[in-house]
């Protein structure tokens, strides 16, 4: 653990126990989950998995995975028995289906994750909205991203940075000219 960790962890340890947390208003949100979850979003989902190529893509896909799974299936039923030459033949057969899927597989996620990053940034703005009315209307002191755990909103109050570098200040002034050599 360096220097700066243990003093970090000090200084939680401390002023941990100084907080009284039942008397602050701490909570916890999802952006992303609560926009996905919209009926918006939904809808949005839905008329995109329900598209022509969309479809046409996984049945495609759910077709290659079925060649695989039945090339898996052969293998271990006969591999015992087939020359080198009939091994080599499979692998690379193989190798190739499961490239395809694989790379069809890819191209599906990447369409759905970016559909879904269009969503989250088309509903941005009500999100902010949203929020900002949710943190007044709880008297919201801290909220917290629930996929990362890092503070969302803070009121001003429960940030000690200005606090800290000042006290530091007087702890340990600015190095003269001369003292730095």
């Amino acid at each position: 653990m360096n220097h700066l960790s243990k003093i970090c962890l000090l200084l939680l340890i401390t002023i941990i126990p100084s907080i009284s947390f039942a008397e602050q208003n701490i909570f916890v949100v999802d952006v992303q989950a609560a926009a996905l979850r919209s009926d918006y979003a939904r809808s949005i989902l839905k008329q995109a998995t329900q598209s022509d190529n969309y479809t046409k893509g996984v049945a495609e896909f759910n077709k290659l995975r079925g060649e695989v799974k039945s090339l898996e299936d052969d293998a271990k039923a006969n591999r015992l028995t087939w020359s080198d030459d009939q091994k080599k033949t499979f692998n690379q057969k193989f190798d190739k289906k499961l490239k395809q899927v694989n790379q069809l597989g890819g191209q599906l996620e990447s369409a759905t994750s970016s559909l879904q990053n269009r969503i989250i940034q088309q509903l941005t703005p009500d999100i902010e909205s949203i929020v900002k009315d949710i943190i007044e209307e709880k008297n919201i002191d801290i909220l917290m991203n629930a996929r990362s755990g890092a503070v969302s909103f803070q009121k001003p109050e429960f940030n000690i940075t200005t606090e800290l570098t000042s006290r530091l200040n007087e702890v340990k002034p600015p190095k003269k000219q001369s003292e730095e050599k």
